[in-house]
């Protein structure tokens, strides 16, 4: 990642206001088409045979899901404000336990920046490396993935467990769409933003003609 200095990342909400998933839930394809629409959005992984999704309805609350996937320990993570996804692989050359990360509440060029429990050092999700703290100018691998329609994954992978919405429901006591429009993963909590002209929620919002012209 380029040198970031600190005046470049912006403090937007407390630190894990926004709760990481540490012990996702999951459940088979059969059991998750009751709860997600085939339009639904999804990111697909598979690694070492081993095929998940995690639908962007629950991403879009939490932003993180550390996961271990094929036996590699994963950060599937999520930046709802730029709409993109990325995963990581949480284990960096030198150390002899996998990070795990949680959302730090701050936003570099109004995108996530995730912090490390074990140095709380800073990663942009942007540059996928640490960028404040003992680790700055470390790097994580990427994973491929995919983000795609939860009908085309299934039809992909027939195998495959998603994150369940009802269980993550439970887990985090989100109660009802009518209760806890963030939290019930109904319906993606940034729609009505995706609906503005605007990029981001600092520094001016950009209008999105003037961002791609520029």
């Amino acid at each position: 990642p380029p040198p970031v200095s600190a005046q470049m990342i912006d403090q937007v909400l407390p630190r894990d206001s926004i709760q990481a998933i540490d012990e996702p839930q999951f459940e088979p394809a059969a059991a998750a088409a009751r709860h997600l629409r085939p339009e639904e959005r999804v990111v697909g992984l598979v690694i070492n045979g081993e095929a998940r999704a995690y639908p962007i309805a629950i991403l879009s609350v939490h932003e993180i899901v550390n996961d271990l996937v094929g036996g590699e320990p994963v950060a599937i993570t999520w930046c709802p404000l730029c709409y993109t996804a990325l995963v990581f692989n949480r284990n960096i050359p030198g150390r002899a336990a996998p990070l795990s990360f949680g959302v730090s509440g701050k936003l570099l060029h109004n995108t996530l920046v995730m912090y490390d429990r074990q140095t709380e050092s800073l990663w942009s999700q942007l540059y996928g490396g640490a960028v404040s703290g003992s680790l700055t100018g470390r790097s994580l691998a990427v994973h491929p993935s995919q983000h795609t329609t939860w009908q085309a994954w299934r039809a992909r992978h027939p195998q495959t467990e998603v994150l369940s919405k009802r269980l993550t429901c439970e887990q985090f006591d989100c109660g009802t769409y009518a209760d806890n429009l963030r939290g019930s993963y109904v319906l993606d909590p940034y729609l009505s933003y995706y609906q503005t002209p605007d990029e981001g929620v600092v520094n001016a919002q950009i209008p999105r003609e003037s961002a791609s012209s520029g």
